[in-house]
């Protein structure tokens, strides 16, 4: 009878929130006050707009616990999603958390552990933004956060980047990397703080691999609606050949005479020559020719 109680009268919260105050709380208590009280429990806000999840990962000193976090999101995944008063999600409240945890890891060794288990719940709660989000599989971290685009927090992308690096070179079941899905999101307006320069500056090897369907990063880039200044320069300048199957060979010399006018751009022409030398007599017969 207690589990289907009214709200607490003071801060309008059932018995869920009040069960996630407890940051020593078991995977069996959360499941039994669930299944008592019915899925809802897990999406109803309190005067502070915050779901049980927000209450749980907001009072968890240490790293929150995997599972409970799992069952709490796998109850209701579109929860991910509710705001809170101060319009923090808890993919917001947790990334806080773990920019916080990892100061103190640099001088705490043991809090690696609970920063382990910050980032596992951040996998979880990343990977439920998607529409088919699946209980059993579960990607790559970096993938993860580049496949929800603008619904994961920048600085959450930048430390995922430098925590899981060998997530750069990793495919995906599509044969993609996170260079693939960087390249077909919609540009921003500037390449700074675009997730595609990042990738780039820690592997440029990543624009010359293609997916399963034979794509490279370049190749989604223009299908996107990337320009010239944000993100096609820079993936020509990983991997200039790549531009060889955009190009008709009447605009060779075009091309050319592009990369030479400018200085900035003259790597990106010493490369392409180098990979592909026959351009200068693709060029040349062009201009012999006509």
């Amino acid at each position: 009878e207690s589990l289907l109680s009214p709200k607490d009268s003071v801060n309008r919260e059932n018995i869920l929130h009040q069960v996630c105050y407890n940051a020593s709380v078991t995977t069996l208590v959360v499941e039994t006050v669930i299944r008592s009280g019915g899925r809802e429990l897990v999406s109803e806000q309190n005067d502070l707009g915050q779901t049980p999840l927000h209450v749980y990962l907001t009072c968890t000193h240490g790293g929150a616990s995997v599972s409970v976090c799992k069952v709490l999101v796998e109850a209701k995944p579109e929860t991910v999603r509710v705001a809170d008063n101060e319009f923090l999600r808890p993919i917001d409240v947790l990334c806080q958390k773990i920019i916080m945890r990892e100061e103190r890891a640099k001088y705490l060794p043991e809090e690696q552990q609970s920063l382990e288990d910050l980032w596992d719940n951040a996998r979880i709660i990343v990977q439920a933004f998607r529409p088919s989000f699946s209980r059993q599989h579960s990607q790559p971290m970096v993938h993860a956060c580049l496949e929800i685009g603008e619904d994961c927090p920048f600085a959450l992308w930048e430390r995922a980047l430098k925590r899981f690096p060998d997530d750069i070179l990793e495919p995906d079941d599509n044969g993609n990397l996170p260079l693939h899905i960087a390249a077909s999101t919609s540009p921003p307006d500037e390449l700074e703080g675009d997730l595609l320069n990042e990738i780039l500056n820690l592997s440029p090897k990543a624009a010359s691999i293609r997916n399963k369907r034979k794509e490279l990063p370049l190749d989604l880039g223009i299908r996107s609606g990337r320009t010239w200044r944000t993100g096609i320069c820079r993936l020509l300048d990983a991997y200039p050949i790549a531009i060889d199957a955009h190009i008709q060979p009447n605009e060779y010399p075009l091309i050319l005479s592009h990369f030479a006018s400018s200085s900035s751009q003259r790597n990106i022409l010493y490369q392409l020559l180098l990979g592909k030398p026959d351009l200068f007599v693709q060029a040349k017969n062009v201009l012999t020719y006509g």
